[in-house]
């Protein structure tokens, strides 16, 4: 087996110094340079890792032999990671990726944003998702074309902030779901649910310390940052994508799309745009009843307004903590188009005169693209 393993740690290494020599013979666009040296240096730490275990004179010791290939697994499964996300970014990089970087890094700037620009793709076959270790962001093919759906670039930022500000995000919330959690323990200890319930709460703990928080913090920072055109995105984006808005595909990665929609309504409260919600309410209550989905039973347990309220409080405060501009301390000036005024207006625009919004939002484009092309 000693053999095998130094025969894949060679082959690793070679395939370290090849990645580098890539990115050492390619001229790469200003956009991404500093993202590449990054990059670059990462590569050289982990061939330097590689060349002590293969070095190691103790290598292949019989009883150092499993620490050893836990060391190439780590080694090979970070490089496995640079290969299918950093290196298909920057090594295909063009002029819509271009177009779509110029936009973020204007929006960042207008939001305040306390971190490097992300990197962003538009090859995504998923519609929008982030590689929060990297710092990338990927989107559907020419998105810099339409407005409707960049509220959820705003999404994207939120869970690259949330992962270098989890502490902030949540650990205050935190508290208040575990004490949400063994309330409902004790109803069941005082007889008043059965003792099926115990696991129940112990389970949707679990789901709400893990991805449940991700989706619902990155849902109120994106509604921090644009207001209610991330609502009515994610309205949009159910009618095309949601089969049952109250049973997600696989609740080990998303909540209820429902439940993010109230989530997405708590955090407007908390900005003090309750007549926005009023607005949307109106709408998103006639979407539910033409779906015919139907809550299943203790969906409210699971996904309870008084945790999505206290997240939202919560969120808001780190917001606010980590310098982050909110949509109601946008303005427009002389030299730039705004972007988040830009997305309200757009879907103003949308809700108003459906039939002429296309020839408003071609107009609108071809603005910012002049405005973000100077």
């Amino acid at each position: 087996m000693e053999d095998f393993l130094r025969g894949l740690v060679f082959d690793l290494g070679k395939r370290c110094l090849t990645l580098q020599q890539l990115l050492q013979s390619k001229a790469f666009p200003p956009d991404v340079q500093d993202y590449v040296v990054n990059i670059r240096a990462l590569l050289s730490s982990i061939y330097r890792d590689i060349q002590l275990l293969s070095e190691d004179p103790a290598f292949g010791t019989p009883q150092l032999l499993p620490n050893q290939l836990n060391e190439y697994k780590r080694l090979a499964q970070l490089m496995y990671l640079i290969e299918s996300y950093p290196l298909p970014f920057i090594t295909r990089y063009n002029e819509e990726d271009h177009q779509m970087f110029l936009l973020c890094k204007s929006l960042a700037t207008q939001i305040n944003y306390p971190l490097p620009v992300p990197v962003l793709s538009t090859f995504s076959r998923e519609y929008y998702w982030s590689e929060v270790r990297f710092n990338l962001i990927s989107v559907p093919v020419c998105e810099s074309s339409f407005l409707l759906g960049l509220p959820d670039l705003c999404h994207e930022l939120g869970h690259i902030l949330f992962f270098h500000h989890e502490r902030n995000f949540s650990y205050e919330f935190l508290e208040d779901l575990s004490e949400y959690i063994e309330r409902g323990k004790r109803e069941v200890d005082a007889g008043r649910r059965p003792p099926g319930y115990k696991p129940f709460y112990d389970h949707i703990y679990a789901l709400w310390k893990g991805p449940w928080i991700k989706e619902f913090a990155s849902d109120m920072i994106a509604t921090y940052i644009v207001g209610s055109a991330y609502a009515w995105a994610n309205m949009s984006l159910c009618s095309k994508m949601s089969p049952n808005i109250f049973s997600p595909e696989d609740e080990t990665s998303h909540p209820a799309d429902e439940s993010r929609m109230r989530a997405i309504f708590a955090m407007l409260r908390v900005t003090g745009a309750q007549d926005a919600v009023e607005k949307i309410d109106q709408r998103w209550k006639r979407y539910i009843a033409l779906t015919g989905n139907l809550e299943p039973p203790d969906y409210h347990l699971s996904y309870a307004d008084p945790l999505l309220s206290s997240l939202a409080n919560h969120v808001y405060q780190a917001c606010i903590a980590t310098g982050l501009r909110i949509f109601t301390g946008q303005k427009q000036s002389l030299d730039s188009i705004n972007i988040p005024i830009l997305l309200n207006e757009a879907w103003d625009a949308f809700l108003t005169s459906p039939e002429s919004y296309s020839q408003w939002e071609a107009d609108r484009v071809n603005r910012l693209r002049a405005s973000l092309n100077r």
